[in-house]
């Protein structure tokens, strides 16, 4: 089992900087859902930290992440944070059990993602070297996954439909609009791509242009009513540019269900009415912790895991019944035996944190297919332990996690 109760973070950049609203000191904070959000389908995270031989960073958390692909590397470097030097890599998990058969459709996602407040599990990433000096943790995110078709319910996002400026919703394939609670995969951050507009011709025309310069061509582009399209290279240094020009912005605020003509802001114009190229996901992260561990014994066996369903049931007084889903989230209950100095040091952890929740990977060295770094972590607040005294060196502890989504 293992606490990371010390953060030896001394700065966060970004790459290529954040959405208004989510900057990347969200993820120093302690509430999940209250993300950093790139601005960026390319984002490139350095965490600059601070080790010492007392305090060593040895292990780092991510949560509320969202991402195509993820990759961390360890870099050991100066006093100045210059001249890294690479000490480990690894991946981090940004697969899910998404797909299903629903409605026929191979491409629609399980309903069992449907108001939750991750789609990923947090992950608990312990370092093989520990680091007592200066060193950088690098984390790439990518997003390149188009998202529109791969709904949880209703049509999948097919066109965009501009009301005004930045305004409008999203609709399928025949103009309906789309809710996109029920959709399930357009979120505040997602970027949005239309489809390039055909260059069209419809009579003679002669593409030509100055000594070295460049003639562009629209892709795709379209010649109707039997014109002649004559490209004139004019001088040898001339060059012809074929391009496919779209439109893109970035999803700042969804108003109700996305389904109002001006409910959903972009943060930039894209071509009005127009099939829609991709959505991509946000990249995302929730709360993203580096430093020390409190290692601690295993649970003994018998440890449970259960869920907090946070959905509003009202039951009504003719016996009828209505509901509202909400995120789930876990508690987990742990019986511990730990030599007195163990129980020393969780006492000392649960005192200073007391309510502030930490990340907390509660078994280690399960088989590969139980998936400890995510499965069995979780950023966790500890109801306050309580210790029994079994012999002269050793204590039970009962403790009670409760998860922060």
């Amino acid at each position: 089992m293992r606490i990371l109760y010390q953060d030896r973070v001394t700065s966060i950049s970004t790459q290529e900087g954040n959405l208004t609203g989510f900057p990347i000191g969200n993820v120093q904070g302690d509430i999940p859902r209250q993300a950093f959000i790139s601005s960026g389908t390319t984002e490139v995270i350095t965490v600059s930290c601070k080790g010492t031989v007392d305090d060593p960073v040895q292990a780092f958390f991510v949560s509320n992440l969202l991402a195509d692909s993820a990759t961390w590397v360890l870099n050991s470097t100066d006093s100045n944070y210059a001249i890294p030097s690479q000490i480990e890599t690894g991946t981090l998990r940004t697969s899910y059990g998404l797909d299903s058969t629903l409605g026929g459709n191979s491409a629609t996602g399980s309903t069992f993602f449907a108001d939750q407040a991750a789609y990923l599990p947090a992950q608990f990433i312990t370092f093989a070297n520990e680091q007592s000096a200066y060193c950088q943790l690098v984390i790439t995110l990518v997003t390149s996954v188009n998202v529109g078709e791969k709904n949880l319910a209703g049509n999948g996002a097919a066109r965009w439909n501009q009301d005004s400026t930045v305004y409008g919703r999203f609709e399928d394939s025949v103009g309906s609009a789309i809710n996109v609670i029920d959709h399930g995969r357009i979120f505040v951050g997602s970027h949005v791509g239309t489809a390039a507009v055909a260059q069209t011709y419809d009579s003679n025309t002669t593409l030509s242009s100055s000594s070295g310069g460049a003639i562009v061509i629209i892709s795709p582009l379209s010649v109707t009513n039997n014109a002649v399209v004559t490209i004139d290279n004019g001088s040898n240094d001339s060059v012809v540019e074929i391009t496919s020009v779209t439109s893109s912005g970035q999803i700042l605020q969804i108003t109700g269900d996305g389904t109002a003509a001006d409910s959903v802001q972009l943060d930039s114009a894209i071509t009005d009415t127009n099939d829609l190229q991709a959505i991509f996901n946000p990249l995302r992260v929730g709360i993203l912790r580096v430093g020390k561990v409190l290692t601690l014994p295993d649970a003994r066996p018998g440890a449970t895991k259960s869920l907090n369903d946070y959905s509003v049931r009202r039951p009504q007084p003719t016996g009828g019944y209505t509901f509202q889903q909400r995120p789930v989230g876990h508690s987990v209950g742990l019986s511990l035996v730990l030599t007195n100095t163990q129980a020393e040091d969780l006492e000392a952890v649960a005192r200073s944190y007391r309510s502030k929740p930490m990340p907390i990977l509660w078994v280690e060295d399960m088989p590969a297919t139980f998936k400890e770094k995510s499965n069995a972590t979780g950023f966790y607040y500890l109801n306050p332990p309580s210790f029994g005294h079994i012999s002269r060196d050793y204590q039970s502890c009962a403790l009670q996690l409760t998860e922060v989504i």
